[in-house]
């Protein structure tokens, strides 16, 4: 196997393992999460049981491997996990323009 190829490979290891670490967290007197901090708004309700429903969202959220969550739930986990979770704009970066 070539170098660059072993060190793509060693590259993408380290990336799986790294979230997956064990952590050190400091105490709290708080915890993290309450039942406050995780609730559904009951507008999410009646939206998730128009066409298509909560059935057609579950399966989205479950082959994407996404959290499924209101906003506020998201960027509370993001902040915790230090991790992407909302999808990015699709297709490549543009171009800088030199002037």
């Amino acid at each position: 196997m070539s170098t660059s190829r072993l060190q793509k490979q060693i590259n993408r290891k380290r990336r799986i393992q790294l979230p997956l670490r064990e952590r050190a967290w400091a105490r709290r007197d708080r915890p993290m999460f309450t039942a406050s901090n995780i609730h559904n708004e009951l507008a999410d309700r009646v939206r998730g049981l128009g066409p298509g429903g909560i059935g057609e969202t579950l399966q989205r959220h479950e082959r994407t491997g996404r959290p499924l969550g209101d906003d506020s739930f998201l960027t509370k986990l993001r902040d915790l996990l230090n991790r992407a979770l909302k999808p990015k704009k699709p297709g490549r970066k543009p171009k800088k323009k030199d002037k």
